[in-house]
């Protein structure tokens, strides 16, 4: 997946760069004692088998700032753009997520951009 984003710094004129999407993965956050990163091989690797990673130390710093209610949260890398992003309970959530509220955050997806030349 390619995407093109225009990053804007109020120092410089808008630049728009192209990045290409190198991983992503779902943060839980409700099953297991502390938030891990549910791993997939590739988007085909339907072995029902959970392989999970503890998260990185921005990831964490992340998921605090998503629990005060951000939506994202990106840093720059020398390859690109790491994101975190909230994935937060809507109406139809709650049926199945009974302890939550509208808005409360369920889970995140960490992933990786990588600039393109």
């Amino acid at each position: 997946m390619r995407l093109t984003i225009t990053e804007d710094d109020e120092a410089s004129p808008p630049e728009t760069a192209r990045y290409e999407l190198k991983r992503l993965e779902l943060i839980g956050i409700a099953r297991h004692a502390a938030p891990v990163a549910f791993v997939i091989g590739s988007h085909v690797d339907r072995s029902s088998v959970d392989r999970t990673r503890a998260l990185t130390a921005f990831e964490q710093h992340a998921l605090e700032s998503l629990r005060l209610g951000h939506d994202t949260v990106a840093d720059t890398t020398g390859a690109g753009r790491v994101v975190v992003g909230a994935i937060r309970a809507t109406g139809e959530c709650v049926s199945c997520h009974a302890s939550a509220t509208s808005g409360d955050l369920l889970g995140a997806f960490s992933y990786d951009l990588e600039r393109l030349p």
